[in-house]
């Protein structure tokens, strides 16, 4: 089933425009044009089931009064569709620069911190939250099991560093 049966099927709506933003660790994402506007479409590959809980955690902070965008409920008032090969999300689109992967200016980066402190601190009293970073978060991706995989060496150093810079608590984001 390619992109277009999908949300037709699923979403009940018909895109005008599919492009791909940007592709990494098994995931897609798409920038979509529809008749009742622009959205982001990832697809996620079956491994990644974090991927289900987004919509909810997203609804969750939104009525905290956090700016994010929303996800798009399917026909089954899920906010997923699962098929085989794959899980896809719709979520709404917030005008702004789309950065490549690690290709952000020094100024986003703080202001990024910024934000995942509030997301951090808001999510602390969210009971549903089913996901943790841990040590194991990057063992459940396939091509980075590999013990000499560059991409699984480049992510636990790119870990590391983030470790340096903040630890994260049930209650807070602190920075070091």
């Amino acid at each position: 089933m390619d992109y277009e049966q999908i949300i037709e099927k699923f979403y009940g709506e018909k895109f005008s425009t599919l492009y791909l933003i940007d592709s990494h660790f098994g995931t897609e994402i798409y920038g979509l044009f529809t008749g009742t506007g622009r959205y982001i479409l990832k697809s996620f590959p079956p491994y990644m089931k974090s991927a289900k809980n987004e919509g909810s955690i997203t609804d969750y902070l939104y009525n905290k009064c956090l700016n994010v965008a929303r996800f798009l409920k399917t026909r089954d008032n899920l906010y997923y569709v699962e098929i085989d090969e794959c899980i896809i999300t719709i979520q709404e689109h917030i005008a702004g620069t789309t950065f490549q992967l690690n290709s952000a200016p020094d100024w986003f980066l703080d202001e990024s911190a910024r934000l995942l402190g509030k997301i951090n601190s808001v999510l602390s009293s969210y009971e549903g939250l089913p996901l943790r970073f841990g040590q194991d978060f990057f063992r459940q991706i396939p091509h980075l099991k590999r013990e000499n995989s560059t991409k699984r060496i480049l992510c636990w150093q790119k870990l590391k560093v983030m470790k340096k810079q903040y630890c994260f608590t049930k209650s807070r984001l602190t920075i070091y």
